[in-house]
């Protein structure tokens, strides 16, 4: 998975903040199986997979903890749209799968994450973060399709008011 966003952090006090922004998140699978003829004949290993490529919005409580080495944990919904999908793969596309049955085109989940932070000054403060988004509702109808991915983040943070 991959991931790319834009975010903001509203400080209530020295612990308590409200994080939300946007992202382009990438989700999907590649697996592999083996073909084999009506006959027996083994034909190899062949692969197959998804990429979807979804605008992520998040709204996430956190806290913090330390003084001048940052912890941190945050948690709370995330809602998701699908902008894109492509099959990837040897079958391009999947002939026995319709990707067309992927119509729910909204992602709604639960994320959650923990990271650290460093100040470099009074302004201006580095972090990394682990972050898992888990979908709480099916891509199909009728099917058990969920995401979920785990992202890394790492982040230059510009304080626009107060201390961090």
């Amino acid at each position: 998975d991959s991931n790319l966003g834009v975010f903001l952090n509203y400080n209530f006090n020295k612990i308590f903040s409200i994080k939300t922004g946007i992202s382009y998140e990438r989700k999907g699978f590649l697996d592999s199986f083996e073909s084999i003829l009506a006959n027996g004949q083994r034909l190899g290993v062949e692969q197959v997979g998804l990429n979807l490529d979804y605008l992520v919005v998040p709204i996430l409580a956190r806290a913090k903890f330390g003084n001048k080495l940052k912890f941190f944990v945050n948690g709370g919904p995330y809602i998701g749209y699908l902008a894109k999908q492509k099959s990837k793969g040897m079958f391009q596309p999947i002939p026995t799968f319709r990707w067309n049955l992927l119509n729910n085109k909204m992602d709604l989940g639960i994320s959650g994450g923990i990271g650290i932070s460093y100040p470099l000054n009074d302004l201006v403060s580095i972090s990394i973060e682990t972050r898992n988004n888990s979908s709480l509702i099916s891509l199909a109808e009728g099917a058990l399709i969920n995401t979920n991915s785990t992202c890394f983040y790492f982040g230059v943070n510009y304080q626009l008011k107060g201390k961090m």
